[in-house]
């Protein structure tokens, strides 16, 4: 048991040398009344010093820092949310130091910005004359505050020259469009540092605030907008009210409640490669394929009330030059076609040089047979028709040629009319090979189809078991079919009895035989002998089986 002397120093303290003397000292050095406090002062001062020294070297020996290089640290931080970050700084000496050391930590730059708005009955609130500092900094951890805006200033500071990466998130549905032109101005002397800003709005106005007061950006690369709303009703507002000066921009993304124009224009152009926004005429897609001349990813969505994109002031000439532009794309994505604007879009677009082009028909009617036959003429070679439900209510039709070739895509409404016009004019014109979702594959056999000769390849994606139960014999279907492909094609494996895959042939080919059989994410139970009669002696991969 440790003793404990007149100075209530324990004799038995146990530390290194320097501190042990210091024990000693205190124990054995004269002091009058006088220097009483004077002495303790300096002792005291002097054993938090040698206390935190050895604390750094017991750390330094026990501690997992010393195990990890710091580079991995860095790497596990600088994902951290900010407020997250700057806690860092309070935790020890070492983990200090190498936060400060390394500006990477602070490039990602997560603001949350869901401040009091037009419903919050605060007193400052009410008083609209109020400056926006004076509102929020003395309220930041009042509800219904929900911002880190003022960790902003210390996280810039802390990156140095490193690049940044902003993020804002606003779930407020009118926002402080003083908070915007505030942050617009703290970034503004690190325009230069922005690589790229995602935010995600409910309010799109206060994006004009914040790039206005932040321009110019001619480091920015990557500039994505979303809407909280997944149906994005709200009202439109300009991205900003003069262009914005973003020479290196590569990748602009806009919600349909962003009006681009006149914020982009040759200024924010002339290096953008991907490009999504709404567009209300044919002269808004004629003046983006003009003016982002290296532009190679396009998706357009058609404003809603805008049955024809025609314009007479649109000439034959013009056309041409867009549809010129147009060949040098490799994707190109438009929603909210009908009937009465797909002839315009496709004497742009409609040309075997863009690799990827995709068409969405959103309305209660679905692509004419001029269009099917116009994107059909594209692919050459062995061509895949693939048939799927992407989303709810909608299927999916896509032509795809070989592994090198176009692929084209067509999106209509889950209508089971609808869905058997389409089939019935895709399926019949060059598909050698077909996959299917088995659910889909049902309702099109309900009623007797025309057989299809030249399929050779037939692919079922299965997602339940029961799908594959009571399938009706289509013999005459498919009579040059070769090989067929199951596959589970949900979230999870799929277990199917192997007589019912046995039963799935037998509906397939008048002899109950088929070449190769391939089965993937799906695991085969029960007695394999009649399996094994199906494939012959042809080698057929099942995930638990091998013949």
């Amino acid at each position: 048991m440790s003793t404990t002397n007149a100075a209530g120093i324990p004799g038995g303290f146990h530390t290194d040398g320097a501190i042990d003397q210091l024990c000693n000292e205190a124990r054995t050095r004269p002091r009058g009344a006088s220097d009483f406090e004077q002495d303790v002062a300096i002792l005291r001062a002097r054993f938090d010093s040698n206390l935190a020294r050895v604390a750094r070297a017991r750390n330094a020996t026990f501690s997992l820092q010393s195990r990890l290089p710091d580079e991995l640290w860095c790497l596990a931080w600088q994902d951290l949310p900010l407020v997250d970050r700057l806690s860092i700084l309070l935790v020890c000496h070492s983990w200090r130091n190498l936060a400060l050391g390394c500006a990477s930590i602070w490039s990602l730059l997560d603001v949350h910005l869901d401040l009091h708005n037009i419903e919050c009955d605060c007193m400052l609130c009410q008083d609209s004359r109020s400056d926006f500092r004076k509102r929020y900094f003395p309220l930041e951890a009042r509800l219904p505050t929900k911002s880190n805006l003022h960790l902003v200033p210390r996280a810039l500071e802390l990156g140095k020259r490193a690049p940044i990466i902003l993020q804002i998130r606003d779930t407020a549905p009118y926002s402080d469009e003083d908070a915007y032109r505030f942050l617009g101005e703290l970034l503004f002397p690190h325009g230069d540092r922005l690589r790229a800003m995602h935010l995600e709005l409910y309010d799109s106005y206060v994006l004009r605030q914040l790039l206005e007061a932040m321009e110019p950006l001619h480091g920015l690369c990557v500039l994505s907008v979303m809407c909280g709303d997944v149906r994005c009703l709200h009202e439109p507002y300009n991205l900003a009210g003069r262009p914005i000066a973003c020479s290196a921009l590569q990748h602009l993304q806009l919600p349909t409640c962003t009006v681009w124009r006149p914020g982009l224009d040759g200024a924010m152009t002339p290096a953008l490669r991907k490009l999504s926004c709404a567009v209300d005429s044919l002269a808004d897609v004629l003046f983006i394929l003009e003016t982002c001349t290296n532009l190679a990813h396009l998706a357009l969505y058609l404003q809603f009330g805008q049955d024809h994109l025609y314009e007479p002031a649109s000439s034959t000439s013009s056309l041409a030059k867009g549809r010129a532009r147009a060949r040098n794309l490799i994707e190109v994505e438009i929603q909210n076609v009908t009937p009465y604007n797909d002839d315009e879009l496709l004497a742009i677009f409609g040309t075997s040089e863009i690799k990827r082009l995709g068409l969405s028909y959103l309305s209660e009617h679905g692509p004419p047979q001029r269009v099917l036959d116009r994107l059909a003429s594209h692919c050459r070679g062995h061509v895949t028709l693939k048939l799927t439900c992407p989303y709810d209510q909608y299927h999916a039709f896509q032509l795809k040629s070989a592994s090198t070739g176009p692929s084209r895509t067509i999106i209509q409404k889950s209508d089971p009319l609808m869905l058997r016009q389409t089939w019935a004019l895709l399926s019949m014109r060059i598909p050698q090979s077909i996959m299917v979702e088995l659910s889909i594959w049902r309702t099109l056999h309900d009623q007797q189809v025309a057989p299809l000769p030249d399929v050779t390849i037939f692919t079922l994606l299965v997602s339940t078991a029961d799908d594959m139960t009571g399938l009706r014999p289509m013999h005459q279907l498919f009579p040059r079919l070769d090989t067929l492909f199951v596959r589970g094609h949900g979230l999870s494996e799929v277990f199917v009895q192997a007589d019912t895959i046995a039963a799935l042939v037998d509906s397939l080919t008048a002899l109950g035989f088929i070449n190769f059989l391939f089965v993937s994410r799906i695991t085969i139970q029960g007695d394999h002998t009649q399996l094994r009669q199906k494939a012959g002696s042809v080698t057929v991969e099942l995930p638990n089986v091998r013949f």
